[in-house]
């Protein structure tokens, strides 16, 4: 029964699933909160060990929410916690810039690429169990990742 209360507020992320309408983007709105935090003190070696965190809360809490809640239930969103902080790495790699506007445009890229699924984020979806629902999101945080390290590079080489 514990176990089972553990994972419904881990794979809702402490509840910000639950809210209603758009469950997947407060879900990365309210993950920013401790990876800010984290990443603020502790730098990316911090970042690491949330991502690692969230990944195996992920892993651990998407099968028991399949079983109990149906296939990638909208307020699982322990897969959008762990999506959302990959593009977040890019903010040591560039201290000049605020790392406000990188945040935001970390978390308008992670939702379009969650949102959108394209270039095989919808078919990784379609893995079964919680690999499915974990890698689309791990997928569309790295694409989010390499659209901001691209756009930043092109940037500074051209501009």
């Amino acid at each position: 029964m514990i176990s089972a209360r553990l994972k419904y507020w881990t794979g809702t992320g402490l509840g910000s699933g639950l809210l209603p309408k758009a469950p997947g983007t407060w879900g990365s709105l309210f993950s920013l909160i401790p990876a800010s935090i984290t990443l603020h003190f502790l730098g990316w070696p911090g970042l690491v060990i949330l991502l690692a965190m969230f990944l195996a809360s992920g892993f651990w809490s998407a099968g028991w929410f399949e079983t109990t809640h149906g296939k990638d239930p909208s307020i699982f969103v322990m897969d959008e916690w762990a999506g959302q902080v990959l593009p977040l790495f890019i903010i040591p790699l560039y201290p000049e810039i605020n790392p406000i506007l990188l945040v935001t445009f970390s978390f308008l890229l992670f939702r379009l690429f969650d949102i959108t699924k394209p270039l095989g984020i919808d078919s990784i979806q379609n893995l079964p169990g919680a690999a499915g629902v974990m890698l689309d999101d791990i997928l569309a945080g790295l694409y989010a990742l390499g659209t901001l390290f691209f756009v930043i590079f092109i940037y500074y080489t051209f501009f």
